[in-house]
């Protein structure tokens, strides 16, 4: 029996127990479900019966009847499933974290009986949705969107919000297609979740003002009546397009995490004129990045005119979006000049050793005492080398080393656009700018032996569409220093049970 089963079978002896002596049918269907997950289908399926025979289960409430339709799919009654989930449904409006919770666990019983999960319809959560588009332009200028395709855009994207049942957005707020498609959630009683690029008053002037008309006023009531409100970098624009790359994939990490969360799925926006760019950011890449996920994406099109030539794009002094990771070690301070020599030789040796497969990735590499600070072209790389350190360590006999002070290694991890540039007193190349900083500030705030990493790591990293490991929220902590809360998160390997 694999670990996941003896687990499984634990805990489905621990609630039949308590259906012995209570006769709760709650009791009764999470032991049926967890008999069915170790592998027992006869116990699976008395329980549930039991539990589908309660008197007590005839009550109206939400839980009454998803725990109904729970112990019908594990006997596999699936017209009784369908008509109770059909009561949760009405039952359970307006609740998506009681439906995400729902849902997962009926989809683990589906799953486990080879059931179709469309059978779950009815209380499935509403789609999440990344937006995004090209600014309109003032009336009567020609370009991608051209004033007079406003009301065309605004009725495309009702339609689809509406066939996508969109009850989540995330995005910009820039004159046009962001804004559009805010009002168009806002006006379908979606919840509206907006990331600004940098300062609000900054981002006004670059991307409403120039659209003329009312656009301000709309980006204020739009801004006025979001769930929440984001500012993607506290570093200034200087006429640098990477940041609103930055803010863009923030969004989509935002997206794809709500619904994750909802167990429900994500779906980008996009107005769009369909022409390729191979810029640093905008809507052409906002579809490439969402594309490389694999979730679906709808593009609205709008005029294939010629856009407004632009100047070309100077690449100096740019920044580039970077994955940060500063480490050190607690207990470091209390060691002696004998210690540290060992320090060196064998801890520091040891964890060179685990960064060799990661050279190609690494862009910059350094230490001080017991600190490192390593600098990778993105997330994915950084996330697996942070872990094989905290592994490393973990696994290293520090007493045998005679450093029994060194209680664990202290990891950080942030995603932000940094300049590259070149280091006269070291005499090579360096990484700097606020986001450095930030990645600095909430390392001492780390426990020993975790991984912390600011909300936009987390949000890149499901942009990696990795399966090997997950960022779990912690909490807003505050940070060294007096830098501010933070939301955090815990970088962790996603662990797979045989069963």
């Amino acid at each position: 029996v694999g670990e996941g089963a003896a687990w499984a079978e634990r805990a489905a002896a621990g609630y039949a127990s308590a259906h012995d002596r209570i006769g709760s049918p709650y009791h009764a269907v999470n032991a049926a479900t967890m008999w069915l997950l170790a592998g027992d289908a006869d116990r699976a399926r008395r329980l549930a019966q039991a539990a589908l025979d309660s008197p007590e289960l005839q009550g109206h409430g939400y839980w009454d009847a998803v725990t109904e339709a729970e112990a019908a799919l594990v006997v596999g009654d699936l017209d009784r499933a369908k008509r109770s989930l059909d009561i949760a449904a009405d039952l359970g409006t307006g609740e998506p974290a009681q439906r995400a919770t729902t849902l997962k666990q009926l989809k683990l019983v589906c799953d486990l009986k080879d059931i179709d999960p469309g059978v779950l319809a009815p209380i499935r959560n509403p789609t999440v949705v990344h937006f995004c588009g090209h600014r309109i332009l003032p009336a009567g200028e020609h370009g991608r969107f051209p004033a007079e395709e406003e009301r065309h855009v605004r009725t495309a994207l009702d339609e689809t919000f509406e066939q996508l049942e969109a009850g989540i957005g995330f995005g910009s707020l820039a004159a046009g297609a962001d804004i559009l498609a805010a009002e168009a959630l806002l006006d379908r009683g979606a919840e509206l979740h907006l990331v600004l690029p940098f300062d609000r008053d900054e981002f006004v002037r670059t991307s409403v003002v120039s659209a003329g008309g009312d656009w301000v006023q709309r980006f204020e009531r739009c801004l006025a009546s979001a769930a929440s409100v984001e500012i993607a970098s506290t570093g200034e624009y200087l006429d640098d397009p990477v940041m609103f790359d930055f803010c863009a994939r923030i969004a989509m990490g935002d997206a794809l995490i709500r619904a994750r969360m909802l167990e429900t799925g994500a779906h980008q926006v996009a107005v769009w004129d369909g022409t390729p760019s191979y810029g640093v950011a905008g809507t052409a890449v906002d579809v490439r990045t969402w594309g490389a996920t694999g979730a679906p994406s709808t593009v609205i099109p709008v005029s294939h005119g010629q856009p407004a030539r632009g100047r070309a794009e100077d690449q100096r002094d740019r920044r580039h979006i970077r994955a940060i990771v500063f480490a050190d070690f607690a207990g470091f301070s209390k060691l002696s000049d004998g210690q540290l020599v060992e320090f060196q030789t064998h801890v520091m040796k040891e964890l060179s050793n685990r960064l060799e497969p990661y050279r190609p990735e690494l862009l910059s590499g350094r230490t001080w005492g017991d600190g490192i600070y390593l600098v990778f072209g993105d997330v994915a790389g950084a996330a697996e080398c942070a872990l094989d350190l905290v592994t490393a360590v973990g696994d290293f006999d520090m007493a045998g080393a005679g450093l029994p002070q060194l209680r664990g290694l202290r990891v950080a991890a942030h995603a932000a656009p940094v300049f590259e540039g070149w280091d006269p007193i070291a005499g090579s190349h360096w990484f700097y700018g606020v986001g450095v900083t930030q990645a600095a500030r909430i390392e001492p705030r780390t426990p020993e032996g975790e991984i912390y990493t600011t909300h936009a790591f987390a949000a890149l990293a499901m942009l990696s569409s990795s399966t090997t490991f997950e960022c779990q929220y912690v909490g807003t902590l505050p940070t060294a220093k007096n830098y501010g809360d933070m939301p955090l998160y815990a970088l962790r390997r996603q662990v797979r049970r045989e069963l």
